[in-house]
């Protein structure tokens, strides 16, 4: 008869070095298990793939809901004055539905980056930036694919759109009101792609045929930088915004990192504002990153082509690229509550003592001293010497 091996503690012996039959000899199938996937649930049409078009019912209550979302969540219009909405965007990360970092159980590091997404398949889906969809941050430390579907009108002429990705939310979300009273704060540019090309998709009933030739790549001028929440600050926003270009932006130049060091640190990334004044003026020691930058900006068309989502909230990697970049973390205020509340808790017990009102004898303590025996007044119930201290209600039922 097959007996389990039994081992001291959890750590004698690893358990794979038994191969363990089964129980018993029964194979045991649920029939639920064949439609079960390795990812969350997919809507039955994926909006990735719409071609946009007015006479397309599909893709109208596409847009009307990104728009929804988008002033639900207060971005349009407090960020986006309005929006075209005539084009398809999908912004996919590399993913792979991980609740936290993983690192290699061997050498304790983290494992080699996924390849970039080239197509748009039912696992990538919720790993795209879509009405405010929730993506996990140890998911978003690799630069985005980018997906681009023009109308048939658009796409027969030539075509170059500028990718911004930015949150309004940093370091941490503040309400409404709030921002709306801080008109100086800017955005946290995380990436800024531009030339960017259009054009003409193969389509069938007003869908991509092979998501592969919507896939598009362009000159990157700002490097991608992960999202940094605040801990205990809750989620934030990161708005993905496409524009339009006039024409192609010639002799792009990338921010190298000793320019974004010296030029473009991280106190002018995070107060990012589209045509800047202060990059507007003319210096000689202006590197050609910035200088790129200006020429995009006056190469946008002043409303967006399309806008889309997402959020996301600390974990250990905003730790890790503060201390790789030699900075503090920021931290979350204190509430006002709670600040009471842990000032409450920090008394000492002498300053919490009780003084209690009534004695053990029933008598009432009307000086300022608990410890005094006399009082103003004999306040004995048991002795029926309450008199006039009593209430009106309680001398009528005597």
């Amino acid at each position: 008869m097959f007996q389990y091996p039994v081992f001291e503690n959890e750590l004698d012996t690893p358990s794979l070095f038994h191969m363990t039959p089964p129980p018993n000899f029964f194979l045991y199938w649920n029939a639920a298990d064949f439609e079960r996937t390795a990812y969350p649930a997919v809507p039955s049409v994926d909006h990735r793939l719409l071609v946009p078009s007015e006479s397309s019912a599909l893709w109208c209550e596409h847009r009307e809901r990104a728009l929804e979302y988008l002033r639900k969540h207060s971005i349009l219009p407090n960020y986006l004055p309005h929006i075209k909405a005539d084009v398809n965007v999908s912004v996919v990360f590399n993913g792979a539905y991980l609740t936290r970092a993983k690192l290699d159980e061997e050498t304790g590091a983290l494992p080699p980056p996924l390849p970039p997404v080239s197509e748009l398949t039912r696992r990538n889906f919720w790993f795209t930036a879509h009405c405010g969809n929730y993506i996990e941050l140890c998911e978003l430390q690799q630069p985005p694919s980018i997906f681009i579907t023009e109308s048939e009108r658009d796409a027969r002429q030539e075509s170059y759109y500028t990718l911004l990705m930015m949150s309004p939310d940093y370091p941490y979300r503040v309400p409404s009101a709030v921002d709306r009273s801080m008109p100086d704060s800017g955005f946290f540019l995380n990436y800024m792609v531009t030339n960017i090309p259009g054009g003409k998709v193969a389509q069938q009933d007003g869908q991509m045929v092979n998501s592969k030739d919507a896939r598009r790549s362009g000159d990157v001028v700002v490097p991608y930088c992960p999202p940094l929440p605040t801990e205990d600050a809750g989620t934030t926003r990161h708005i993905c915004v496409l524009y339009r270009q006039t024409e192609k932006v010639a002799a792009v130049h990338t921010l190298t990192a000793e320019e974004e060091q010296a030029h473009f640190p991280l106190a002018s990334r995070s107060q990012f504002f589209l045509l800047d004044p202060a990059r507007s003026r003319e210096g000689v020691d202006q590197p050609a990153a910035l200088r790129s930058l200006r020429e995009v900006e006056h190469l946008l068309v002043q409303q967006p082509s399309a806008a889309t989502f997402f959020q996301t909230k600390w974990d250990i990697q905003v730790q890790e690229y503060y201390e790789r970049v030699g900075l503090p973390e920021p931290a979350l205020p204190i509430d006002p509550t709670i600040e009471q509340l842990l000032e409450f808790h920090a008394r000492s017990s002498a300053d919490l003592r009780v003084r209690a009102r009534h004695r053990a004898d029933g008598s009432v303590n009307v000086g300022d001293n608990p410890n005094f025996w006399a009082q103003y007044e004999n306040t004995n119930m048991m002795g029926n010497t309450m008199g006039a201290l009593w209430s009106r209600r309680t001398k009528q039922h005597h």
